[in-house]
C-alpha cells in the first residue's frame, strides 16, 4: 500500500528533475558533436547569442560576421562554432550570416542549418553550390553593417575574448583612419595546414608569397631586412606604443586575397571585389571552380602595374585553420604537429 502511494509521486518527482536537467545542459552545452545525427533539429533560431556565448556589455561591434559551409563540414564547423562561441566571437558581432553550400541541388541541409540558427546566423541562399567569392559575394550584399569579418567554416578562434577585442578594436581603428584597406587575422604561432594552395603561384612569380614570410619571421626583422615589402606606414601614431598586439602592412601586390580570415569594410568589396565574381562566372573561367576567385585576384594584384590596396596583418592572429576531414593528420599547429617551415609550405 505504501510503496503504490509512493510510486506514482517518486515518478512524478523523477520526471520533472530529468526534464529540467535537460533544459538546462541543452541550453549552456556550447559543445558541437562531430558526429551531427545526435543533434536535436527542433531548436528554433535564439538570436545572436546562444547561451555560453557571453560577452562584457557595451562591446558589440559594428561588424556582420559572414560564414561560408557545405552540408558535409560538421566535422570542422562543430569545433570552430564552439570556439567562436566560448570565446566571445558571437556575442560581439551585431550581426551573423551565413551561406550553406550543397553537393547537389536539393541536397539534405537540415542539420548544419539547425546548428547555424542554434547559435543565431541568418541564413542566405537556396542550396546549390556556388565558389567561395559568390557565396562572400552574396554574403556582403546582406550584411547592414560597415564592417565585415568573412570565415570559412574550418577557422577556430584560438584566443580569448580580450586578446579578441583588443585585436578587432584596434583593426577597425587602422580601416577607420585609412593605414590599412583589409585585415587579414591567421594566427601566427599556430596557423594550421595548410598554408597555401597552389592558387598562389600565378604566371610561375612567387611574389604573392612574400605575405607568408609575415607567419615565420619577426615583424621587426621584416622591417628592417625587406622594408621595400613591409615597410608601409600601420599603426605608428594612432595606436598606443607598449600593446599586446602588433601590425604589420604590405601592399596587396604582394598579399594578394586568399580565403583566409579577413575583416573589411563593406565599401572595401564593392570597390576592389565585385568584379572578379563576374568574371568567375564566365564560361571560361568556371574550369578554375572554387579556385576562380583566389586565382583572378592574384593574376589582378601581380601585375606590376595593378593598383594596389594595404593589407595589415595581426601578430598573434586569432584564427587557426583545422579540417580533420580534408587532413585529417595536419589538423593544426601544435606542440605536437608545429607550424611547416618555409619549404615545406612552397613545395606542392
Amino acid at each position: 500500500i505504501i510503496f503504490s502511494n509512493v510510486a506514482p509521486a517518486m515518478l512524478w518527482f523523477l520526471f520533472l528533475f530529468l526534464l529540467f536537467f535537460h533544459d538546462v545542459v541543452g541550453v549552456s552545452a556550447v559543445n558541437i558533436p562531430s558526429n551531427t545525427s545526435s543533434l536535436s533539429l527542433s531548436r528554433e533560431a535564439s538570436g545572436n547569442s546562444s547561451s555560453g556565448c557571453a560577452a562584457p556589455e557595451n562591446s558589440r561591434l559594428p561588424i556582420s560576421l559572414i560564414v561560408v559551409a557545405g552540408v558535409r563540414d560538421m566535422p570542422a564547423l562543430g569545433p570552430a562554432l564552439q570556439s567562436w562561441c566560448r570565446n566571445g566571437l558571437l556575442a560581439v558581432v551585431n550581426e551573423t550570416l551565413a551561406l550553406v553550400n550543397t553537393a547537389r541541388q536539393g541536397e539534405e541541409a537540415s542539420e548544419v542549418h539547425a546548428v547555424l540558427l542554434r547559435h543565431g546566423f541568418a541564413l542566405v541562399g537556396r542550396g546549390g553550390t556556388i565558389s567561395v567569392g559568390t557565396a562572400v559575394h552574396s554574403l556582403v550584399r546582406r550584411s547592414t553593417q560597415p564592417f565585415v569579418l568573412f570565415l570559412e567554416k574550418d577557422f577556430v578562434l584560438t584566443q580569448p575574448l580580450p586578446v579578441l577585442l583588443t585585436t578587432i578594436t584596434e583593426g577597425l581603428t587602422l580601416l577607420r583612419a585609412a593605414r590599412a584597406d583589409i585585415l587579414r587575422l591567421r594566427s601566427r604561432p599556430f596557423p594550421g595546414y595548410p598554408m597555401i594552395r597552389k592558387a598562389a603561384i600565378v604566371n610561375k612569380r612567387l611574389t604573392y608569397l612574400d605575405c607568408w614570410k609575415a607567419m615565420y619571421d619577426s615583424f621587426a626583422e621584416l622591417r628592417s631586412r625587406e622594408g621595400r615589402v613591409f615597410g608601409y606606414p600601420c599603426a605608428g601614431g594612432i595606436l598606443p606604443e607598449s600593446r599586446s598586439v602588433h601590425w604589420i602592412c604590405t601592399s596587396s601586390r604582394h598579399c594578394s586575397w586568399s580565403n583566409n580570415p579577413v575583416l573589411f569594410p563593406k565599401a572595401f568589396w564593392e570597390r576592389w571585389m565585385s568584379a572578379t565574381v563576374g568574371k568567375c562566372r564566365t564560361s571560361s573561367n568556371r574550369r578554375l571552380g572554387n579556385l576562380c576567385f583566389e586565382v583572378l585576384r592574384a593574376r589582378a594584384e601581380s601585375r606590376r602595374r595593378a593598383p594596389g590596396y594595404t593589407v595589415a596583418l595581426a601578430d598573434p592572429g586569432l584564427f587557426t585553420h583545422s579540417d580533420p576531414v580534408k587532413y585529417p593528420l595536419k589538423t593544426g599547429a601544435n606542440e605536437t604537429n608545429p607550424q611547416p617551415t618555409f619549404s615545406e609550405l612552397i613545395s606542392f
